[in-house]
């Protein structure tokens, strides 16, 4: 990792442009310099459509909270159960049994191929956090990302699932940033998709102290070594 990405990720941390140059030992000008963007050529830039003038805004959001609607529904039934009850009422009448709007049930059977039963393994599949898990990981974890120790809210917090596919279970989920989940963590997942298969919070905890670049670096920095630094 080159000096110029260094400064970008301590910044992408929230460290001050003085404090960067404090703890790199440069001069705050060359901070200044690393984190200056490029202008992107009229050629690598996308072109202007039409499209977003007729979608609506809000869309995503309102899409995103009925899905997790019907994940709630499926922690609470259970996908057997559901099946039971669609074979032998049907969605719409299922639906009113449970206490929610007929397009829950359908957003969840389009999630899983709306032809078919819900698989039996479906909370295995999924990637959701109940809202009782949730509070569970938050009583161990104190909303605090186990990367960088730093404190979220509900914009910047992620419940990241170790072992996929796997059960939603406590031990099976981590607190992290969405920095640190996105360009740290996931990056991972991407190029060996098994790498994190038949670890538990434990495990997964021990493997960021052990093979995370940014915290070896925050341990021990080599003085006068910032352009060649190199990681794994």
């Amino acid at each position: 990792m080159n000096r110029q990405e260094l400064v970008e990720e301590y910044k992408d941390y929230g460290y001050s442009n003085a404090e960067i140059a404090e703890m790199l030992d440069i001069d705050i000008f060359l901070v200044r310099d690393a984190l200056v963007k490029p202008k992107r050529l009229n050629s690598e830039k996308r072109a202007k459509g039409i499209g977003g003038l007729y979608k609506n805004k809000s869309a995503k959001h309102f899409a995103t909270d009925r899905e997790r609607e019907s994940f709630e529904l499926l922690y609470k039934y259970g996908p057997l159960e559901l099946n039971k009850m669609i074979n032998r009422w049907g969605v719409t009448a299922t639906a009113v049994f449970v206490h929610v709007r007929p397009v829950i049930l359908r957003i969840l059977k389009d999630y899983f191929a709306s032809r078919h039963p819900l698989p039996g393994t479906a909370l295995e599949m999924i990637s959701y956090f109940s809202n009782d898990l949730r509070r569970e990981v938050d009583n161990r974890d104190n909303r605090v990302c186990q990367r960088c120790n730093r404190p979220q809210d509900k914009k910047t917090i992620r419940y990241h699932k170790i072992a996929h596919p796997g059960l939603c279970t406590v031990d099976n989920c981590i607190t992290l940033c969405t920095y640190c989940r996105n360009t740290r963590i996931l990056p991972r997942y991407y190029e060996d998709r098994h790498m994190f298969d038949g670890m538990d919070y434990e495990a997964m905890h021990t493997w960021i102290q052990e093979n995370d670049p940014f915290i070896q670096r925050n341990r021990v920095y080599p003085k006068g070594k910032i352009g060649t630094w190199k990681t794994k």
